[in-house]
């Protein structure tokens, strides 16, 4: 159920489960449930729930005196506070947790929370940090074979030589992880790094490049069904085009993007709001600008307090004022 975005059925679920695990003094199976609800909270974006049936389930683990359970918990709880922008509270879960790891001797749970601290590091801005964490991440996947997890640590270094302007290097990590998922077959992550690579071009003003990349990524995820990364696709283009001036293909991908994924559903929200704001941009001083302002504002509104974007960055706050 939750897989398949079923969360009601699955609470449900995991609540009855529990109640009999309960019954039967299975208590660890039960602490396992009021953990799996933790994690379809988090899916919906209740981070509240989500931290009080991680720390709830936490407990229970730790009374049993299931160390490997007990810094799950933890580590979600990380994962929790880093999407509410509470980024020191996230990197003190990944740290406890990759201590319990490395002293119950599971080198890939720890390498994990080594990545999970570069994430961090990376959404506070600290880019030297994330860039050091990537890489030690990346070390430690190769040496444990692990390449798919190793390619995504490289990614992620390109990821911060982006942000920090390096476009070379960052084309360098995109295109040698975009090889490892190609030779693994990973074909969602590879199209992930030519859309990546898309974004740097466009910064770089080389809008040729750019569009070659987000119509290659566009392809695949057509091929995969992945409808929110379609629009992510569309956006990219839309952006592109108007950035070249030609208004009416950016307004033909912006639309296209919209009726893609419908703006009721919370996946993706930066998405949402960027197809929106480009087309504001489009539609300059007019009325219609305006309109799609407020909704950017809506998407805004309706995410404060469940996820923690940098939103002021993005221009929107300045231009409806």
């Amino acid at each position: 159920h939750s897989v398949h975005g079923e969360f009601n059925a699955a609470l449900a679920c995991y609540e009855q489960a529990q109640q009999v695990y309960e019954e039967l003094s299975i208590p660890d199976r039960a602490a396992k449930c009021v953990q799996n609800q933790g994690v379809v909270h988090f899916f919906r974006g209740e981070y509240d729930a989500a931290l009080a049936c991680y720390k709830g389930a936490q407990v229970l683990f730790e009374k049993l005196g299931i160390k490997d359970q007990t810094a799950y918990c933890v580590q979600n709880r990380g994962v929790v506070y880093s999407s509410r922008g509470e980024y020191d509270a996230a990197l003190a879960c990944f740290k406890e947790a990759q201590a319990v790891f490395e002293e119950l001797g599971m080198k890939h749970e720890t390498t994990t929370s080594v990545q999970n601290q570069g994430l961090v590091y990376h959404l506070r801005g600290e880019y030297d940090g994330a860039l050091a964490c990537f890489k030690e991440a990346q070390r430690r996947y190769e040496g444990l074979g692990i390449k798919d997890r190793a390619a995504d640590c490289v990614k992620n270094q390109g990821l911060a030589h982006s942000s920090r302007e390096e476009y070379d290097a960052a084309l360098v990590c995109y295109k040698q992880a975009q090889a490892i998922y190609e030779e693994l077959g990973i074909k969602s992550r590879a199209a992930n790094c030519v859309q990546n690579r898309g974004l740097v071009h466009s910064s770089r003003g080389e809008y040729d490049a750019a569009l070659a990349c987000y119509e290659q990524a566009q392809r695949v995820y057509e091929e995969l069904g992945m409808r929110d990364k379609v629009m992510a696709s569309l956006w990219g283009k839309g952006d592109v085009y108007r950035l070249r001036g030609e208004g009416d293909a950016a307004l033909q991908c912006y639309t296209q993007a919209k009726e893609e994924r419908p703006i009721s559903e919370v996946w993706y929200p930066e998405t949402q709001w960027g197809v929106r704001y480009g087309i504001a941009k489009l539609y300059q001083s007019t009325p219609q600008a305006l309109d799609y302002y407020d909704e950017c504002l809506a998407i805004i509104d309706a995410l404060r307090g469940r996820q923690q974007t940098d939103w002021t960055k993005m221009g929107i706050l300045y231009d409806k004022e």
